[in-house]
């Protein structure tokens, strides 16, 4: 999966649960 999609799949997620991508990307790193 390249950088990009992941990228794209963050925006999702965080859309998804109407979160920042930078609060999913620390709870994602922290558990």
């Amino acid at each position: 999966m390249s950088n990009l999609d992941m990228k794209e799949a963050i925006k999702m997620l965080a859309a998804e649960k109407n979160i920042s991508e930078e609060t999913l990307l620390q709870s994602s790193r922290f558990g």
